[in-house]
């Protein structure tokens, strides 16, 4: 059984996936929707990469403080917050499917840490990385 907070993430990403078309076309009508498909593609690609996202903004033609603020509208979260979601949900799986150490597990989701990655991952989950572990 998934915790409720496992399927309250579930849910929030699924209604931010399902506006996302509808909150580009009522935003800005010069929006460029492939703009931002790119950007979610880059960080889907990158979750264990550190992301500098003001050079993200840039190198897609928007002021970092322009980026953030769009980014948000569309997708519900910041950008970093967006990253770290994605991070958890890769974390999730790994540890449901590998015999990874919790600390590689870490690592291939581009936290600096053991510590930090339990630390987020407890917040976000409610449970420590073992515990989820464990249960699943």
């Amino acid at each position: 059984q998934k915790k409720h907070s496992e399927i309250l993430v579930e849910t929030c990403l699924a209604e931010i996936v399902a506006t996302v078309s509808e909150k580009q076309e009522e935003s800005e009508p010069g929006l460029k929707k492939f703009s931002f498909d790119k950007i979610i593609n880059y960080i889907d690609q990158n979750i264990n990469e550190q992301i500098d996202f003001k050079l993200l903004a840039q190198n897609n033609h928007y002021s970092y403080d322009r980026f953030r603020h769009i980014f948000s509208e569309q997708f519900g979260v910041s950008p970093y917050s967006y990253l770290i979601n994605q991070r958890i949900e890769h974390a999730k799986r790994l540890l449901k499917n590998s015999d990874s150490s919790i600390t590689d597990i870490a690592f291939d989701c581009g936290f600096n840490s053991s510590s930090q990655f339990t630390n987020i991952f407890k917040k976000y989950v409610s449970l420590t990385p073992k515990e989820y572990r464990n249960k699943n």
